[in-house]
Order: C-alpha cells, then sequence, then structure tokens
C-alpha cells in the first residue's frame, strides 16, 4: 500500500490490491493513537492532529474551538482552525503559539512571543513524518494574567517605559528639556549657563559696533564693520580674488595714466621691421615693413617703385620691345653712347611712359621726343608671347607754337555750347 491518507497518515491500499489483517489492525492503531477523547476535543485549542504532508512539505496542525481572554482583548475560535509548520527538519520541536489577534506562531526556541501564549509542543523524530505532541496550555487559563505580568515586568524594567513624558530628573538637565512658566517662557533656572538669555540675546541684537568682535583695522581673523566715517580696512591683497585697496587701484591707475601717456613705446611698438611688435612711426614719420609675399600685404616703397618707378638710360643698347614689363617713366638722353631698337624713325631722345594692362603681356607705350614729336603704340598677348603693334606717330600740325597739342583758342558765347572733335592719326578720337 504504496498511498497514505493527508490527516491521519492510514495506509491506503490500491483497487487491485489484496489487505492483510495486519496492515487493518495497524490502521486501527494510527486511528486509535491520533483520535481525540472527547472530552479532549472539547478542551479549548486542543490539538486533535499534527501530519506530515509530504506533497507540501509540511506539518499540517489543527486545533479544536475555544476561546482565550487576553488583556482588552477576547479571542474566539467557534469551529476547527489550522496553521502549518513549514519545511520541517527531523529531530526538532516547534512551539506553538496562539497570539492576542487570533493568529498561530511558532519558533524552535521556545522563547515567549510577544502577544502570544505557548499552547502546544510538537516534536520530530528521526524523519519529520514522526511526530510527537506534548500539550503546553497549562498557561492557557490565566493567560490574561500572565500577559499583564508580562507587560508590568517589562514596564518596570524600562528605563524609561513612558518615552512621550518627560522625567522631573529631566527639566533643565543636560539632554533634559525645559518647561514652561505661567507666562509661557522658560525660568532662567532651567536654562543652561552656556545659553544665552533674552536679556543677552536683546543686548547682542542692540549692539552695532563691537558684536562678535567686529572691527574696522585690518585685523587677522575679525568682521569687517565700518568706522565713523564709513570706511574699514584690510590687508594688502595677495589673490586676485581678495579686496582690493585703494592704494591698489591708485597704482593700477598711475600705470593706466602712464601707459596712456607713452606715445612712443607703448606695448613695445617699434619702427623697425620686426616681426610680431606693434607698428609705431618713427622721428621722420616713417616705420618699415618686410617684404610683402599675400596680395593684401603692405607694399613698401620698393614694391611701389617697381610697379611705376622714375628712371634715366645714359648709355647702351636700348631696346623699345624688352623694357620689361610694369608701369614706369624712364629718360632716354641724347647722347652717342645709346643704340636705339625698335624705335619709331627720326627719333632721337626724350622720355618714354609705359603702362601695364591686364597682366604683363598687355602693355602701353608713350614716346614723347624733345622735338616735340609724339608717338605711341601697344603690346598684345599673342597666344603667350609679347607682340608689338607699328609705332603711330601724332600729327605734328595738331601741335601749337607752344608747344602743346591743339594748342587752340576758342571763344564761347555767354549761355551757349560748343563741340569740337579731336583725332590723332585716325587712332584716337576725343571730343570735348
Amino acid at each position: 500500500m504504496p498511498d497514505t491518507s493527508t490527516k491521519l497518515g492510514l495506509s491506503l491500499p490500491l483497487g487491485n490490491e489484496a489487505v492483510t489483517r495486519l496492515a487493518y489492525r495497524q490502521n486501527l492503531e494510527q486511528i486509535d493513537q491520533k483520535a481525540a477523547a472527547q472530552d479532549q476535543a472539547d478542551e479549548p485549542f486542543f490539538l486533535k492532529s499534527a501530519i506530515y504532508n509530504s506533497g507540501l512539505n509540511r506539518i499540517d496542525c489543527t486545533f479544536g474551538k475555544g476561546r482565550a481572554a487576553f488583556l482588552g482583548t477576547l479571542v474566539v475560535k467557534s469551529e476547527d482552525s489550522t496553521t502549518q509548520i513549514p519545511n520541517p527538519i527531523p529531530s526538532t520541536s516547534y512551539y506553538l503559539y496562539i497570539k492576542n489577534d487570533g493568529t498561530y506562531a511558532f519558533n524552535t526556541t521556545g522563547v515567549q512571543i510577544a502577544g502570544g501564549v505557548q499552547i502546544w509542543k510538537v516534536t520530530t523524530g528521526t524523519t519529520v513524518d514522526q511526530i510527537t505532541k506534548e500539550d503546553r496550555r497549562g498557561q492557557l487559563p490565566g493567560a490574561a494574567a500572565k500577559i499583564v505580568q508580562d507587560n508590568l515586568d517589562s514596564h518596570n524594567a524600562a528605563g524609561d517605559p513612558h518615552p512621550q513624558y518627560a522625567l522631573d530628573s529631566e527639566k533643565g538637565a543636560a539632554g533634559g528639556i525645559a518647561t514652561l512658566d505661567a507666562g509661557g517662557t522658560i525660568p532662567d533656572g532651567q536654562i543652561p549657563a552656556a545659553i544665552a538669555r533674552d536679556s543677552e540675546l536683546a543686548a547682542h541684537l542692540a549692539n552695532t559696533t563691537t558684536m562678535h568682535g567686529a572691527t574696522s583695522a585690518a585685523t587677522a581673523n575679525k568682521l569687517i564693520i565700518r568706522d565713523t566715517s564709513g570706511r574699514a580696512k584690510v590687508a594688502a591683497p595677495s589673490a586676485s580674488d581678495d579686496i582690493a585697496r585703494k592704494d591698489t587701484v591708485d597704482a593700477v591707475q598711475t600705470n593706466l595714466n602712464t601707459h596712456t601717456s607713452d606715445t612712443t613705446t607703448a606695448h613695445g611698438a617699434t619702427s623697425a621691421n620686426t616681426p610680431n611688435k606693434l607698428i609705431i612711426r618713427d622721428a621722420n614719420g616713417r616705420a618699415k615693413v618686410a617684404t610683402p609675399s599675400a596680395s593684401d600685404d603692405i607694399a613698401r616703397k620698393a614694391e611701389v617703385d617697381a610697379k611705376f618707378s622714375w628712371k634715366i638710360f645714359i648709355s647702351g643698347t636700348y631696346d623699345f620691345n624688352n623694357r620689361g614689363s610694369g608701369s614706369f617713366i624712364e629718360e632716354i638722353k641724347n647722347n652717342t653712347s645709346i643704340t636705339l631698337l625698335n624705335a619709331p624713325s627720326n627719333f632721337g631722345a626724350g622720355c618714354l611712359i609705359q603702362t601695364e594692362g591686364s597682366h604683363s603681356k598687355w602693355l602701353q607705350q608713350l614716346l614723347l621726343d624733345q622735338t616735340d614729336k609724339i608717338w605711341f603704340r601697344t603690346g598684345y598677348d599673342n597666344n603667350g608671347t609679347l607682340a608689338w603693334r607699328s609705332w603711330q606717330q601724332v600729327n605734328g600740325s595738331l601741335i601749337g607754337a607752344s608747344g602743346s597739342l591743339c594748342d587752340t583758342t576758342t571763344s564761347i558765347p555767354a549761355g551757349g555750347t560748343h563741340t569740337k572733335r579731336i583725332t590723332l592719326n585716325g587712332a584716337f578720337n576725343k571730343v570735348i
């Protein structure tokens, strides 16, 4: 018979299993052992059964009905009630209690549980299904008295059983309390000497000149208070966030005034070509810079002269087709030491004016002869090569007696207009 009943632990035969008289007898003895007498069953909170439930691994305890009077509380069980001991251990005693809230509790020490009375002791054998019971209900009839006595014993043993109330010994004592008098204030006698009285606080509040040792002098570790003139002193500042004094500010102002009045050496300025320095004009109003590199660098006289300079040629071979790029004015002296190439016929000496157009392959030349002759021509970009057009001479008839072009005089009536067109050898037109 492999199965047993859950409450009494009776052996249960299978449907096709024969039952011996011995097995039948053992079941009867098990019933007799587990069953309580009627008078016991009527006793309050009688432990009718304590059976190990192998499926849930616990001991199920069933109590009969009963009632117990606790201090101010009556616990009534009008029918059977149960409690469980989960995960029981072999050879262990479990002490069962009923509490004044009507619940059950247990422990393995037997130490009194707050608000509870011990009623039964359940002990397991070498296996948890071997269970014995011990009645501990002798305390139950006096449950109320025992609870009261326990509470009284605990109360008397407590050093301060009523923490919500103050002891007389705590009045005005260190770590204690202070009471209020009829006026709602604390009597001076209950205030420790180290604590200021109202009069002392009032005097402190009224003190506006020496409170907390405050002083207007530069005194270390003292509060600052203004003197009768509204001033106060501090030590010379050291850190950047220290208070600045008047002499500190005056020194800054002096330095600022000196700096402002410095018109020759401020910030290390110099007229020399010195990197990373401000520029200042020298005594002649000039200043120097390095040779320019970027297009927006400052140009020097040398660069300006190179772009449009005044030259004088006095000897050698003078080739009009190879005067270089850029714009310039060049005097050509009249002497036998000069050999002219690509010059217009009948030119002896004078001045060449050359200007540069969009780049070095676009040039314009104007040649002034010292004998009142004028020629002009242009150079152009011929597939990357500088090519020159022929010299064109300005018509000599346009040169008046005074040597200027079109040196004529025309009278214009008052309020009238006059238009004249000038054409130079068919290549220049101007309306005036």
